[in-house]
């Protein structure tokens, strides 16, 4: 899992992002990613959110697949602890009209408290009693969800979606590395349709698992 990853050191890319797409280009067969990846693939997003500081999602992508805070291991929890970091990272998501149900299982199934981002002055009480930390923010621009996300002591940033976010965030070049798993099978709806820019990466690592699943590492090529 180590050679997956790839080097942890902030350094090498402290805003990271990790995604599995079908071999033609999906994020999602209908409205959820659940059946594209494997077993290594799930591994590789623990050990992902493992590293992070905090967790970046787009509010539809965690109604559409059912969000729950991030899990992490106690002997992960214990390493993290000694590295500085908070025994779990929180998982913030921006959201304008901050249309979340406070009985669903990224409020009721979470050991760190979720983290809102939104430019809305409006504060229900519904989500504040479901231990939401809501913050202002300009979410409309990637730049300031970085920055506030910076304010708040989160240094390593994963990204994990969805499509829409993960275009806003590469089209303003803060993509430092992308994990892509690329599973064996077809699907109807493209990522071309979400407005990925036109960058080139330079590739890292390439594997692949007994079930057909493809794991690329790329990094962001600096422009000279």
């Amino acid at each position: 899992m180590n050679t997956l990853f790839g080097p942890t050191e902030a350094g090498y890319g402290s805003v990271r992002a990790i995604y599995a797409m079908t071999a033609n280009g999906a994020f999602a067969i209908g409205s959820s990613s659940t059946g594209i990846g494997d077993d290594t693939d799930a591994a590789l997003l623990a050990h992902a959110r493992s590293w992070a500081d905090c967790v970046l999602v787009g509010s539809q992508t965690v109604k559409d697949e059912d969000y729950s805070g991030a899990v992490v291991s106690a002997a992960e929890q214990k390493a993290r602890i000694d590295r500085g970091q908070a025994p779990v990272p929180p998982i913030a998501v921006p959201t304008n009209s901050l249309d979340l149900d406070p009985a669903a299982k990224f409020f009721t199934d979470t050991e760190a408290a979720p983290l809102l981002l939104t430019s809305s002055e409006h504060r229900p009480a519904a989500l504040l009693e479901a231990g939401a930390r809501i913050l202002a923010c300009n979410t409309e621009s990637p730049h300031a969800i970085l920055q506030v996300l910076r304010e708040q002591g989160y240094e390593k940033i994963m990204l994990e979606g969805g499509p829409g976010l993960f275009a806003q965030f590469m089209r303003a070049e803060l993509v430092d590395v992308a994990y892509i798993t690329v599973a064996p099978r077809w699907t109807a709806n493209t990522l071309g349709e979400d407005g990925f820019p036109d960058s080139e990466l330079i590739l890292d690592n390439v594997a692949s698992s007994e079930t057909g699943c493809v794991f690329l590492r790329y990094r962001r090529a600096l422009n000279d």
